[in-house]
């Protein structure tokens, strides 16, 4: 009763519970209770002047305690992938240390071959000017690879 109370589910209490509901009763149980505990400790334990130089006392909570590691792999993936974390600030998240090596700190997809001295140019020897990118390009695959295909 009092369990239920809480929100402690007895999935919770045996550890069989899914992902979703741990996730649940982290962010609305524990993160509550610590940060109710935090400030009790900030008041309790730190002079006001300590208080005022802006030291505290913090908590740290891990989001990716319960997430099995090939999941941990496929959400690092898409944030590199996508361009929206570089790969050493996935490896600051998960707790790693950040590489050395300069790429690592870019916002690129790895996936993608980047040269950027390459150019494209028109390699056809007659002057047409007109020809878009789009023209050009089935041109070259045309060349390359046959010109018996279909348009």
């Amino acid at each position: 009763m009092l369990f239920s109370q809480l929100g402690i589910t007895q999935e919770v209490l045996n550890g069989t519970a899914d992902e979703k509901t741990m996730l649940n009763y982290t962010n609305r149980v524990v993160v509550h209770i610590l940060s109710e505990i935090v400030y009790s400790m900030n008041i309790k334990f730190l002079t006001k002047t300590a208080r005022t130089q802006g030291q505290k006392i913090l908590f740290f909570n891990d989001p990716f305690k319960f997430i099995p590691i090939s999941n941990i792999a496929e959400i690092a993936d898409k944030f590199t992938r996508n361009e929206i974390l570089s790969p050493n600030e996935v490896r600051q998240i998960m707790g790693m240390k950040p590489v050395e090596d300069e790429k690592a700190d870019e916002l690129r997809n790895r996936n993608i071959n980047s040269n950027e001295n390459q150019s494209f140019t028109n390699t056809n020897d007659s002057s047409n000017s007109s020809e878009t990118l789009d023209e050009s390009f089935l041109r070259y695959v045309k060349e390359k690879y046959g010109g018996n295909q279909n348009e």
